[in-house]
């Protein structure tokens, strides 16, 4: 739930990414009412593809061991951080409102809740990207490291950045908007009244014992 700014890369990078991969992304007033901006298709696209990336600053689980850290990830008024299974965050709100200067498929963070008896078209997934010493291609990537990683801050040292990206789980066609479950913590304070779980006992099983993240 982002307003937009409507700033960003402009209209010719995805123009030609359109050309050459059959969709892109665009922002729009969503159809969920009250909901703000959302994420829309163009193009058509097979359940199973890639459709975009969350941007923002990483915080790794190793910074975020005390309360007083988490407090620094727990306001989050548009709903624009995601957590890994491995216990980090993607944490969007540095964008919030604002396109990625140069990747096209970062704009996740526009992406809502479904509304009721609806389902989510995309689910996000963990991914890893690997150190290169290509620097033109590492400006695509649309993370970056909240506080440093300490030599042993990851378990995999192959790992130089963590992200989360959005994949479709069927076909998605031209001017559908794009849904995720957003699976809130059942045991957190402040739910909004306008989240309806996608699944009755999903929530549960995502959150186990966490109580109030």
């Amino acid at each position: 739930m982002v307003e937009s700014s409507g700033s960003g890369y402009g209209k010719v990078i995805p123009k030609r990414f359109l050309e050459r991969a059959g969709f892109q992304l665009r922002t729009a007033e969503s159809t969920v009412p009250g909901a703000g901006m959302g994420l829309f298709l163009e193009g058509d696209v097979m359940a199973g593809s890639l459709v975009g990336y969350f941007p923002g600053k990483v915080w790794l689980s190793e910074h975020l061991k005390r309360p007083e850290d988490m407090e620094k990830v727990k306001k989050d008024e548009k709903y624009e951080t995601m957590m890994r299974f491995d216990e980090s965050i993607i944490d969007s709100r540095p964008f919030s409102g604002l396109h990625h200067p140069t990747n096209p498929l970062a704009l996740c963070h526009y992406i809502n809740h479904p509304p009721p008896h609806s389902k989510p078209n995309v689910i996000c997934l963990p991914i890893d990207f690997e150190h290169t010493d290509d620097e033109e291609m590492w400006r695509f990537v649309p993370n970056t490291h909240a506080v440093a990683p300490s030599l042993l801050g990851t378990v995999d040292r192959s790992s130089m950045m963590q992200g989360m990206v959005a994949m479709t789980t069927r076909d998605v066609f031209d001017g559908e908007e794009i849904f995720i479950n957003y699976r809130f913590n059942p045991n957190a304070i402040g739910i909004p009244e306008w989240y309806k779980p996608v699944k009755d006992g999903e929530d549960e099983m995502r959150w186990g014992d966490y109580s109030d993240i």
